[in-house]
């Protein structure tokens, strides 16, 4: 660990120099991503958007904003210092750690526009049906389903991630056979789960604790998550004790 510290450095100066940047950006300062962004909705859905220079692309027949807050900067943040930090010291030789800055924050870059604009799709439908009342607001909706699509996104990424290093890991061990196999839920999906939880709560917890105060609907932020978080746990849970359950030996009792 203590090999790979100074290949950390440049990472987090970069987590902290993209969150400070993102966080007071405006339209105009997240034009390079939210330009992509729209060009895939547009070219998914035909949905044309409008620049406007104060708010970002509009589209005035749906009444929707892409705009600063709806940019996924912190996803893309939140992706790239999972990726990279979690799978730096896999990687051997100057080249190949300092090329893994670079391609992890393409990697971040490219999943942060489609799954943003997944997000604003689904959004988009979800809010032209009519499931609202009290309880069930569209801006509860919003939250729920961008909780339970950037999960699902940054999960894929991760395992993905993770397989290629197994398969790597093979090629270089031919003879080892411990890669690849998990008994329980592949840690994959339970680290990557706890990169979102930590990112997505615990650091705003922290800058609430620091600036003294959190903003009112922080609370049913943290549920929302919780919620998502567990849900997605206990799905994947059960798919692979099923899974297990599947593949376990069955014994046939001969008869005497």
């Amino acid at each position: 660990m203590w090999a790979n510290s100074i290949f950390y450095i440049p990472g987090v100066c970069l987590v902290i120099g993209m969150k400070w940047f993102c966080s007071e950006a405006n339209a105009e300062q997240l034009h390079w991503i939210l330009l992509p962004t729209v060009r895939l909705i547009g070219g998914t859905t035909g949905i044309q958007f409008e620049w406007d220079p104060l708010f970002g692309w509009v589209n005035h027949s749906h009444t929707m904003i892409v705009g600063p807050s709806c940019a996924g900067s912190n996803f893309l943040i939140l992706t790239f210092a999972a990726l990279y930090f979690s799978f730096l010291h896999r990687l051997s030789g100057l080249v190949g750690k300092l090329g893994w800055n670079g391609l992890t924050l393409l990697i971040a870059f490219v999943l942060t526009v489609g799954t943003n604009a997944i997000r604003i799709i689904a959004a988009m439908h979800v809010y032209e049906m009519e499931i609202y009342n009290a309880w069930i607001t569209p801006d509860r909706i919003h939250r729920a389903l961008g909780t339970l699509v950037y999960v699902m996104s940054l999960m894929a990424a991760y395992v993905m991630i993770e397989r290629m290093f197994e398969g790597r890991a093979r090629r270089m061990s031919p003879h080892s056979t411990s890669a690849g196999i998990h008994r329980g839920l592949p840690p994959a999906i339970r680290i990557s789960l706890v990169w979102y939880g930590a990112f997505v709560v615990g650091i705003p917890v922290m800058t609430g604790l620091y600036r003294g105060s959190l903003a009112d609907s922080f609370g049913e932020h943290v549920v929302t998550v919780l919620i998502i978080c567990t849900i997605v746990f206990c799905c994947f849970w059960g798919l692979q004790y099923i899974r297990t359950k599947m593949r376990a030996p069955t014994y046939v009792k001969s008869a005497m």
